[in-house]
């Protein structure tokens, strides 16, 4: 009744191992995050230089035959047109996308 359980060197060293594992472990998962953020950073940075680069190389928008003889007015109507026969496409995509679904 009054034994006191000592633990065999076995039990010591496994314990000891499994320590080492998870330290091991987390040490790994530690590196993992500090590589993503790094990635992450990376991407972002690239990101924003080809943002930086890419504003640097437009230029002037080049008036067109369509455009050359309207005012503010008919550019206004001009947009308007061009948005609304987008709009009509993307619903005819959306229901050819949406039957295609059923097949």
């Amino acid at each position: 009744p009054n034994s006191v359980h000592i633990p065999s060197a076995s039990s010591c060293r496994s314990e000891q191992e499994r320590f080492r594992r998870r330290d091991l472990l987390h040490a790994l998962k530690h590196r993992r995050e500090q590589i993503q953020q790094s990635i992450k950073r990376s991407q972002q940075s690239s990101d924003r230089e080809a943002l930086v680069a890419g504003s640097q190389q437009r230029s002037a928008a080049k008036e067109t035959e369509a455009t050359a003889e309207l005012d503010n007015r008919g550019m206004l109507q001009l947009q308007q047109q061009v948005m609304q026969q987008q709009d009509q496409e993307l619903e005819q995509m959306e229901k050819t996308v949406i039957s295609t679904k059923h097949i």
